[in-house]
């Protein structure tokens, strides 16, 4: 009921046009949405909604300077619902840096992944599910061994070592292999596997995380009594790890996310 009302009341777009801008050094390289648009251009949105987000992919093509701050804006021309045309700017400023451990240290995980599995889902119109998954794989192991390469070179080759803002990069590029977006064999009839394509597509980066890998909710902190006497049980309940140790032995536990 809440997911159907979301739907109906939402604020939504429509006939838009959208284009990214970069500074000098900079320039875009794909749009990812409901297709992969190259180059710098404008992209007709014939409708977005509040809960949609659009992938851009960047090329350094110059030089930038240690320290500089290119930007990137984002400028979206659309017509409400009430027939009233608007545009929306959206100007984002960036630290420029040559230091990899600097690189690594502040590496967006969920925007990573986001743009993984938006690679991954418009390519499966020309690759084999199987080269997916394993490209998802291959991308894992070369950012990690490039971080060993030029952060952490002096120590043990049987030590693993990974980046604080990456530690988890492995646990979801596997898990990424396993949704029904790109997992192996026929369990995932073709209108599902056509959905999580869709939602994928256009799916913003607050909600890929769970989608990719499930999260679990304690609700053990859900008393019977206060969910009866409530019109509604508190929301969102405890999170908790999603291991099989870490399972409560009595009680229930909810687990949220695509299958």
């Amino acid at each position: 009921q809440a997911e159907i009302w979301r739907c109906l009341t939402r604020p939504f777009g429509y006939e838009g046009v959208m284009r990214v801008r970069t500074s000098r050094g900079l320039r875009v390289d794909h749009y990812l949405w409901g297709s992969s648009l190259p180059g710098d251009r404008d992209v007709d949105v014939p409708g977005i909604d509040a809960d949609g987000a659009i992938g851009v992919t960047f090329l350094h093509d110059d030089k930038i300077i240690d320290g500089s701050n290119p930007c990137v804006q984002c400028a979206l021309l659309y017509t409400t619902a009430f027939g009233e045309r608007r545009i929306r700017v959206l100007t984002s400023a960036l630290i420029a840096t040559s230091s990899m451990p600097s690189l690594y240290r502040h590496a967006d995980l969920d925007a990573l992944l986001n743009i993984m599995m938006r690679q991954a889902a418009l390519a499966t119109s020309r690759s084999t599910m199987q080269k997916l998954r394993e490209a998802a794989v291959a991308r894992c192991v070369t950012i990690l061994a490039n971080y060993r390469k030029t952060c952490a070179a002096s120590t043990s080759a049987g030590q693993l070592i990974l980046p604080e803002a990456l530690k988890l990069l492995p646990l979801y590029a596997l898990s990424l292999t396993k949704v029904g977006l790109l997992r192996a064999g026929t369990d995932v009839r073709a209108d599902e596997r056509a959905a999580h394509l869709a939602a994928a597509c256009r799916m913003g980066c607050t909600s890929s995380g769970g989608f990719i890998y499930p999260r679990l909710y304690s609700l053990r902190s859900i008393s019977e009594a206060g969910a009866a006497a409530a019109a509604a049980p508190p929301f969102p309940p405890e999170l908790a790890e999603t291991t099989f140790a870490a399972a409560p032995p009595a009680g229930a536990a909810g687990l949220g996310g695509f299958g």
